[in-house]
Order: C-alpha cells, then structure tokens, then sequence
C-alpha cells in the first residue's frame, strides 16, 4: 500500500492544477501535465526559431541576389580552322559599339549623328533633294505639271518663297466637312468648311485662310484682296482672313454669285502659317 501511495503522489506532484474562479465566486479547475506543457512549449519555441532562421536566410539571399553584379556574356571562342596554302584577308564588318551608336536617315539629315559623318553641304543636299520629292508626290496628286526650269524661276513666285507644303506627319492642322451652297439673298456662293486641329497636345495653332475658285477662264481668290499684281508673287497670303484654332473653326469663303454664274468651279483651300508654309491643302468640286 506505501508504494501504490508513493506512486500515486509522485503522479500528482508531475500534475498543474489550474483554478479558475468566476464572478459569482464558484471555482473552476484542471490539471495539465507538466511533462505534455513543457514538451509543447519546446515546439513552439523550435518553430518559432525555424521562422526566423527561414526569415532571416531569404532576407540575405535576396540582398546578395540584387547586389551581385550582372554577368558579362563571355564571347565564345570557335577553334580556327585549317589555313588555307594562300590565305587572302576578309576584312570583318565592324559592329558599331556602345559609344558609337548606329547613324539613321534623320540623323544624316538633321547632323544630330556622331562626328566624323558627311559635311553640311552634303547633308542640305539631301535634305532639297527630299523636298523635291514631296513637291513632285502633291504635283502628281494633283494633277499639275512642273514647270520648265530656267534661271528665271524666281522672278515669278505664286504664293511665296517659302510656301511648300508641310508632310502629314508635321502638318497640325486638317480641313474637314466641305459644302458649297448658294445665298440667293446676298447673291453670294459660299463655301463652309471646318478647320480641326490635330495635334495632340492641342497647341494653338495660328496663320492665314485663303480660298481660290477657279475655272478654264476664270480665277477669284477669297478674300478678294488676297491678289498681288505689283509684286513678283501672284498671291499674297497675308492678306488671307487670320485664325488661331486650338481644336476646332468653322469657316466661310464667298465670292459673288454674278461672277460665278452658269459655271463650275473648282474651289481650292489653304491654310498658311504664318511664315509661309502650307499647313493644309483641299480641292472641293462646285456645283
């Protein structure tokens, strides 16, 4: 009995009594081994310890990883083959490196490539020789013929010297929406059309609207003083009606109904900018 006893007490001194007491005063209580808590205990704090090892080696190996260098591919040498009995030398291309970037058509046209590249002379060559090819491509468009060339040419300009039309992708203004109608009450022909301003930014856009109506026998220009007989130029556009378009205008030429009568006329508008060249260019059919 004395060792059924002993055992009995020793299994109780490995017990935690727990006593838990409410408000009403009535007790509550357990027992918890203290052999299961300490062995708990021990789990937790070995994977509490395992986290932060885990943390703690992920952190270092992402700092090395953006730390390190980026590796340099190494060139990859081919064994030379068998030499020829009389060898010629190939010269090899040059690959332009890092500092020496490739050179585009646009850098050749505008100098902005590196030194060392065609003189000036060669590059405005190039630049008229482009120039000459867009006038040709609108000529063609639109049906005209060149005119001879003769040392003579300047004497007779008809808009300006420096009126040449602008491509499509620098030209930031668009003429839309065309209709010719007749005022029987003013005896006038009008023209409405609507100037739209393409450029994505929307920067104002300002310069001069001129309109011509003209047949086999017959030519008028809007505004009616936008002729120039006492100089060496036909048309002057300054004399044009101004606008200042940041999106959109609408805009009206007329011409007298008298002058215009039993003809069809082909109406041509232009918008000028203000140093002369031709932001916008379309021909309408009258009726």
């Amino acid at each position: 009995m004395n060792i059924e006893e002993n055992k009995k007490k020793s299994r109780l001194s490995e017990d935690l009594t727990v006593v838990l007491i409410r408000g009403n005063g009535s007790p509550r209580s357990f027992r918890l081994s203290v052999t299961t808590l300490q062995r708990t205990l021990t789990a937790l704090g070995f994977l509490f310890a395992t986290s932060v090892l885990t943390a703690v080696v992920l952190l270092l190996m992402n700092l090395f990883r953006d730390e390190r260098p980026e590796s340099t591919p190494m060139a990859v040498l081919n064994p030379p083959a068998e030499a020829p009995l009389n060898p010629s030398p190939i010269p090899a291309a040059e690959e332009p490196t890092a500092s020496e970037p490739r050179t585009g058509l646009w850098q050749k046209i505008t100098g902005a490539g590196p030194s060392g590249g065609a003189p000036d002379s060669e590059l405005q060559k190039e630049v008229e020789g482009l120039r000459g090819d867009v006038a040709r491509l609108n000529a063609q468009i639109d049906h005209r013929k060149d005119l001879p060339a003769g040392n003579n040419m300047a004497l007779l300009q008809f808009f300006g010297p420096r009126s040449v039309v602008v491509t499509e992708t620098e030209a930031r203004m668009q003429v839309k929406n065309p209709k010719v109608g007749l005022d029987e009450g003013n005896k006038q022909v009008y023209l409405d059309f609507e100037l739209h301003n393409v450029d994505p930014s929307q920067r104002q856009v300002r310069g001069y609207i001129v309109v011509l109506a003209k047949t086999k026998d017959f030519f008028a220009t809007y505004p009616a003083n936008a002729l120039s007989p006492s100089q060496n130029i036909v048309l002057d556009f300054t004399k044009g009606e101004t606008f200042g378009v940041s999106r959109f205008r609408q805009a009206r030429a007329t011409f007298p109904a008298t002058l215009l009568d039993g003809k069809r006329p082909l109406f041509q508008i232009l918008l000028f900018a203000n140093d002369g060249r031709i932001l916008a260019n379309l021909h309408v059919e009258g009726s």
